[in-house]
């Protein structure tokens, strides 16, 4: 068909100059800029094997398809620089403004097509899309195309079109998984012309390439079903306003709110086409909106940004570049002036620093590459996000150089100073650097490029029972870790997600001491030792710990692992000093994490001590390991120790390798009038409380002295209250309005023990 503002030859030489113009800017110093965060998780996910990367996605570990990743690591064969990992998607960005010209062209004109190739060719985010390790780039090279497909089927009804759709859908599909708003947005707008055609046959046509090209999602729904929920509380107006807040920013090379109102005129303009062309203009419309549909359903507002919507982009800049041309386009003035405003961004843009800079992607890890490689061990890095660690590691192998190591690895049976290296964020140590220096008072400094170098002495302490009961924690902090350990070998400190004792790499036995005095008593005294820890594959991976008392023989702790961590109790039978703890690390096997800090898996973020002699113990079982919830920490009033129970029910939980008699005892007091309370051991009823009255503060309500039989693995004792504090169903049952809690009965005794004599344990090897 013929258009009447058609150039001509003309239009092919501006095409020329402005995909020039567009290489320039996306190829210009391609591999100076480090990657960010988003870019480098791909690469450091890549480098693994296929298995490693789809089971990311199969647990949902990844929040991508595993398409692009295993594409980046087929690429990874041709070079692992920037440059070749980011030349996809800078060639897919250049070949983009290409496409928006022939897309754009089909619906209205040689002219239009220039003015659209023209501002995507400056348009900022994507220009930014297309120097990054990332999808976006190639999702609207590709959904550009398909579009352009999708209109030639909607004017000739012809099945290669429809075949031309299916497999371009597939090729852009599996690389996100709201890809799918592409294929919906595709299939409403070839129904609705249909429908307007008012023709049996053409609705048919229409629902076959429907059926069709829907096909393409398949391998990405594999994926995503049953796995994911990219819903969130609100109220679906927010993700609609959302939505059309983050078009403009797919439209201008810039945007501010008052440039974003513009587009508002640009795009009625654009109806002013008339006849077939302002159908088009139609559908190009229903493309861009009917997506907000979908989201607005399920809430879509999580990280929702401007990338998201990346489909839209050519779509979006062809109406408004319509909407341009129906005011100012037989204005030869008008564009002579667009064409010198053309060539003054493209020359700010090459000469500036906003793409082409070390740091313009926001990242800094080949800075910090460059600035760690060969210094020493025993220092402390401290990541300005998760793949931080990893990242750096990454650029410094990638140089041939060896990047430092912060493993805790030396001869000694102590370490005398650490060092930690920052660059201006403090993670968890600190909020600033003043709060850093208050915190550590002796930690000496020393600039170097990028960041500083803090050395902190190290005055090793024992930690000192004074009397029973008693708790002491070690947290892995680092300074207070490494003055309370001793015989450290191969262990880092993980500041990520606070702060976590791991071991260094795979297969090597990672392990520390810590030991602790104690008064001197006649009286045996138990021990309850509990570990904060992360061991997810606790079949594969070791974490394990012993106990010596006085430096003699270490006995193997048998450290239980449940939902709450990893707890052991013991006896002194004897009078003794000292109590060691040697705790063993190490991870046999490979496990994606969500920023490949793979090691992560396996850590301990703290040990809590609990000792006390037995005759005086109330609360705590002396010869189980068990766990608890519902149940409040020690209070202590008039003299006499209770602990509360929160909430509806208290649970207390026991590992047994085989079953065996233990003796249950209880007591508490009752503050809420008609108090029902049913426990229950492994779900059947051992006692059934009911109506009870009000008692006198720590008074007895009810007493029970039972023995029962465990089984084999987890065993439960419950107590399920009718009513407790602050209940909302029952107002009447509050009974301490100013104290927040949810407390219900009182325990002055809750003792769970072993009704067998306690076997004495069998030294390990030292």
């Amino acid at each position: 068909m013929s258009h009447p503002n058609k150039v001509g030859a003309k239009s092919i030489v501006l095409l020329a100059f402005m995909i020039l113009a567009a290489a320039a800017m996306r190829l210009h110093a391609l591999d100076v800029p480090s990657m960010w965060l988003d870019e480098i998780v791909v690469p450091l996910a890549a480098k693994h094997d296929a298995r490693y990367i789809i089971e990311r996605a199969t647990t949902g570990i990844d929040t991508h398809p595993p398409y692009y990743h295993l594409f980046i690591k087929a690429m990874m064969s041709f070079g692992t620089n920037d440059f070749v990992l980011r030349l996809p998607s800078a060639l897919a960005g250049i070949l983009s403004i290409a496409a928006i010209f022939f897309l754009a062209r089909k619906l209205y004109g040689d002219r239009v097509a220039v003015i659209s190739v023209g501002i995507l060719s400056i348009n900022s985010l994507h220009i930014l899309l297309s120097r990054e390790v990332r999808p976006y780039s190639l999702i609207i090279l590709l959904s550009t195309f398909s579009i352009y497909w999708t209109f030639r089927f909607i004017d000739e009804h012809k099945r290669r079109w429809i075949a031309l759709t299916f497999i371009t859908n597939c090729l852009f599909a599996p690389l996100q998984f709201l890809t799918v708003l592409i294929i919906g947005a595709q299939c409403c707008i070839v129904l609705v012309s249909c429908l307007l055609e008012r023709n049996s046959n053409c609705f048919k046509r229409g629902l076959w390439f429907s059926a069709i090209v829907s096909l393409a999602y398949i391998p990405t729904a594999l994926f995503l079903l049953g796995k994911y929920s990219t819903g969130t509380p609100g109220n679906p107006l927010d993700t609609i306003v959302r939505y059309f807040e983050l078009i403009p920013e797919n439209i201008l090379p810039w945007t501010t709110p008052w440039i974003s109102l513009i587009l508002i005129p640009l795009a009625a303009c654009a109806f002013l086409t008339p006849g077939e062309a302002r159908k088009r203009t139609a559908l190009l419309a229903l493309y861009c909106t009917v997506p907000a549909i979908p989201l607005a359903i399920i809430r879509y507002s999580s990280y929702f940004n401007a990338w998201h919507l990346t489909f839209l982009m050519a779509p979006a800049i062809i109406i408004i570049a319509n909407g341009l041309y129906n005011i100012i386009g037989h204005i030869r003035f008008c564009m002579a002036t667009l064409a010198i405003a053309y060539i003054a961004i493209i020359y700010t843009t090459i000469t500036g620093n906003r793409y082409y800079s070390m740091d313009s992607h926001t990242g800094t890890y080949k800075q910090v590459a460059e600035s760690l490689v060969e210094t020493d061990q025993n220092i402390l890095p401290v990541p300005t996000d998760s793949s931080w660690l990893d990242a750096a590691q990454w650029y410094a192998s990638g140089s041939g150089k060896t990047l430092f190591s912060n493993v805790f690895l030396t001869t000694h049976h102590n370490i005398d100073k650490f060092r930690i290296i920052t660059f201006g964020d403090f993670s968890h140590l600190a909020s600033n650097e003043n709060e850093f220096l208050k915190k550590y008072p002796s930690a000496s400094d020393d600039a170097f490029p990028w960041g500083h170098i803090y050395t902190i002495p190290v005055q090793h302490i024992q930690d000192s029972m004074t009397s029973f009961p008693k708790s002491l924690t070690l947290t892995a902090e680092p300074l207070s870790f490494l003055e309370r350990t001793t015989n450290i070998r191969n262990i880092n400190i993980l500041l990520t997600f606070g702060f976590t004792i791991i071991p260094h790499a795979n297969d090597t036995l990672s392990h520390f001491d810590y030991s602790v005095s104690m008064p001197k008593t006649t009286d045996d005294v138990f021990f309850k030792v509990q570990v904060q820890s992360s061991c997810q594959y606790p079949e594969k991976d070791i974490l394990r710990a012993e106990y010596s008392f006085d430096g003699a023989s270490f006995y193997d702790a048998k450290l239980q692992f449940d939902d709450s961590g990893r707890a052991v109790a013991f006896i002194r039978n004897h009078s003794q000093d000292i109590l060691t703890l040697r705790f063993f690390m190490e991870r046999k096997s490979t496990h994606p994490g969500y920023m490949n800090i793979d090691n992560t898996v396996l850590g301990i973020k703290n040990i809590r001590i609990y000792a006390n002699t037995i005759n005086s113990e109330h609360f705590v079982s002396s010869t189980l390991e068990t766990s608890e919830s519902g149940i409040g920490d020690i209070e202590t009033s008039d003299g006499v120790s209770y602990r509360w129970t929160m909430g509806p029910e208290a649970t207390i939980r026991l590992i047994e390798e085989s079953p065996r008699d233990i003796n249950i005892e209880y007591a508490f007091s009752n503050p809420i009038n008609a108090q029902d309370v049913l426990v229950l051991f492994n779900g059947t009823p051992i006692a059934d409380h009911k109506s009870l009255s009000v008692t006198p503060w720590l008074a007895p309500a009810a007493e029970t002295a039972t023995t029962l039989h465990t089984v084999k693995g987890i065993n439960t004792l419950s107590f399920k209250l009718k009513a407790w504090n602050h209940d909302t169903a029952n107002p009447e049952a509050t009974f301490a309005p100013q104290d927040g809690r949810e407390l219900g009965i009182a325990f002055t005794r809750l003792l769970i023990n072993s009704a067998q004599t306690a076997i004495p344990p069998t030294p390990t090897v030292p």
